[in-house]
């Protein structure tokens, strides 16, 4: 449906009946004055939608590095085009022809009323600059530009009275978008002015303690210990268990490893693994108020991204939990599973 309608506008011109009634009395050549008229004006049509996909990006990009804009669409894609602003004119063009069924006789309403907001606007600049720095020539420039205000502004209020229900939506969106940078504008101020640093900027002041949760004694975990002994003198390895005889048969294990690091077991009677991680790390931050806390995470990561949902997911649980948490670092340490053939090569070659 919305197909058809779309190559119902595109070919419009070509079945203008002004265009037609134009060119009806010219004899041998009317026909083919009405085609040239209906590809021009095509023509036009096409430059106007790929200015609009030129033009809007940069107009982000220039929002964005005032800050009126998010930063990501400051970023150049990888054909040096700001592919950010792109894809988001691309969205809302759809979304308006999803919304107007196709139908470009309601859709020219709002481009007019968007080009004669934009053009008012533009004109009041110009005569508030005027009024202000009275630079050469105001005298003659105020003038023309007021008069080129008062123009496009009645002939925007026409449009909008007479197309109202199609223009209800251009006088919602401009002053919501405007309202939208504004409060974009405060945020980022308000986060240059908020930005603090949490952990020391010296190295040398930088005292780390790591503190690594583990769920069993294995490969996983050691491998996890011996990156948080590389990075601090001390390391705390903590688990926490609601069951008295995996508690004894862990502590049993983690003695015939060595005990080379403090093991630490935290109960939870409730059989709440978070929470109770959360209230240790607490507890170790107000006993250690001038080191800087490293939560060293074992990730085991499997072969297919299906795997994974097999698998324990506490450690992006904890990852959220402690990303608003001032002053703490956290390390993610990854364990790949390997699959078999690669592990019957690995034989064979040491072999």
């Amino acid at each position: 449906m919305i197909l058809q309608q779309a190559a119902h506008a595109f070919t419009a011109p070509l079945r203008c009946v002004n265009g037609h009634a134009v060119f009806a009395s010219a004899t041998g050549i009317g026909e083919a004055l009405f085609v040239f008229v209906g590809v021009v004006t095509t023509a036009v049509l096409l430059l106007a939608a790929n200015t609009s996909f030129s033009d809007f990006p940069r107009l982000f990009f220039f929002l964005a590095r005032d800050e009126y804009a998010p930063h990501q669409f400051r970023r150049l894609g990888d054909r040096l085009a700001y592919s950010n602003g792109i894809i988001m004119l691309a969205f809302f063009s759809c979304l308006l022809l999803f919304i107007f069924q196709g139908d470009v006789s309601r859709l020219i309403p709002l481009y007019a009323i968007g080009v004669f907001v934009a053009f008012t606007m533009s004109q009041a600049g110009m005569v508030v600059r005027w009024l202000k720095r009275r630079e050469p020539g105001w005298k003659h420039g105020l003038p023309l530009n007021a008069i080129g205000m008062c123009m496009t502004c009645v002939v925007f209020v026409v449009t909008a009275v007479s197309k109202f229900p199609e223009s209800l939506i251009i006088v919602i969106i401009v002053p919501s978008a405007v309202s939208l940078f504004l409060a974009i504008h405060r945020h980022y101020v308000d986060a240059q002015e908020q930005r603090t640093t949490e952990i020391p900027t010296e190295p040398g002041r930088v005292r780390p303690v790591c503190i690594v949760p583990i769920d069993q004694v294995n490969n996983v975990a050691f491998q996890s210990l011996a990156l948080a002994r590389s990075l601090s003198d001390q390391v705390i390895a903590v688990h926490v268990c609601f069951d008295p005889n995996h508690m004894a048969l862990l502590r049993a294990r983690w003695e015939a490893w060595g005990n080379h690091v403090p093991l630490v077991i935290v109960e939870s009677p409730y059989r709440s693994i978070l929470r109770p991680l959360l209230h240790y790390i607490d507890a170790i931050d107000k006993q250690l108020t001038d080191r800087t806390l490293v939560i060293v995470l074992p990730e085991l990561v499997a072969t297919r991204w299906w795997h994974q949902l097999l698998h324990n997911q506490f450690p992006l649980r904890l990852k959220a939990a402690l990303l608003f948490r001032p002053g703490t670092v956290v390390v993610s340490v990854p364990y790949h599973l390997q699959r078999r053939r690669r592990r019957k090569q690995t034989d064979l070659e040491a072999l």
